[in-house]
């Protein structure tokens, strides 16, 4: 999707932190030559999507070879869950209109969602799926 929609281009500067693939703005090689090049290695589409990405699914092409893997990381696998009541409150807290125990409330929600992501990203079914893409 573009990068603009969901949660698309934040993931995305953490794929390029991990990766160093980057859109226009990464790093050129400069002096250190083509080899070091990141620049528009991070491809967005120009169309959105128009569905949220509760199953979002990013594509890996290695650039000398051609070959490609797809990761499906699947947000509904996440604990808690992100329920209706988290989402309105999300909104709440982006929109600044949150009280401040609502905030507190939300960024301690948030921050055990983000724990169980680190703690159960290699070990927990479905939570990330690679397969490969020909």
């Amino acid at each position: 999707g573009t990068e603009d929609v969901w949660f698309i281009g934040v993931f995305g500067k953490v794929i390029s932190l991990i990766t160093g693939a980057d859109p226009k703005s990464g790093f050129p090689g400069a002096e250190f030559g083509e080899a070091y090049n990141r620049r528009n290695l991070m491809v967005y589409s120009d169309t959105p999507q128009g569905t949220p990405p509760l199953k979002m699914l990013w594509i890996f092409e290695r650039i000398d070879n051609n070959n490609k893997v797809a990761v499906r990381f699947d947000l509904s696998k996440i604990k808690p869950p992100a329920t209706p009541e988290f989402r309105e409150m999300s909104a709440k807290v982006a929109a600044g209109v949150a009280s401040p125990e609502e905030t507190k409330k939300w960024r301690k929600d948030w921050n055990t969602r983000v724990q169980f992501i680190f703690e159960n990203a290699d070990t927990f079914p479905g939570l990330f799926t690679v397969t490969s893409v020909n």
